[in-house]
């Protein structure tokens, strides 16, 4: 592990890992050890994906805080993860940059949600609760 510590990066809605090596390489460049983790974001809920956050992070070697860089619905998930009463203590304790979190949905994918290819990229789970502005997102601690 690098003097500075470990930095997860979580992607967005509809991206992959490999969409965060910008953060990676500047990360890795300033002394920052890195994990891309990735999930697949149109097939679950926001839940389901932050219970699978929290799987992963217990699974990390508890040497020091652990930050996190996350994107779009990355941070929701981030955010779900961090609350839930099994998140490690370490992950808890770190820090956290969340690039453009949809905190409140997404209000032109509300507008879009009328259309049924809109309905169908997005999908039945995360994507549903990013264009419904689902229950979900009002409960999540910031």
């Amino acid at each position: 592990m690098k003097d500075k510590g470990l930095v997860i990066l979580i992607h967005g809605f509809l991206a992959a890992p490999w969409t965060m090596t910008y953060y990676e390489k500047k990360l890795n460049e300033a002394g920052f050890d890195t994990v891309k983790w990735g999930y697949p974001s149109r097939k679950k809920t926001i839940q389901e994906h932050a219970q699978a956050l929290v799987e992963f992070l217990k699974a990390l070697p508890e040497n020091g805080p652990v930050n996190f860089v996350t994107h779009t619905l990355g941070g929701l998930v981030l955010r779900a993860a961090l609350s839930h009463p099994e998140c490690p203590k370490n992950a808890q304790s770190g820090k956290a940059v969340l690039i453009t979190p949809p905190n409140q949905g997404v209000l032109l994918g509300r507008m879009l949600s009328k259309w049924t290819l809109a309905r169908k990229l997005c999908g039945k789970k995360s994507g549903k609760e990013l264009l419904t502005a689902n229950e979900i997102l009002k409960t999540m601690k910031s």
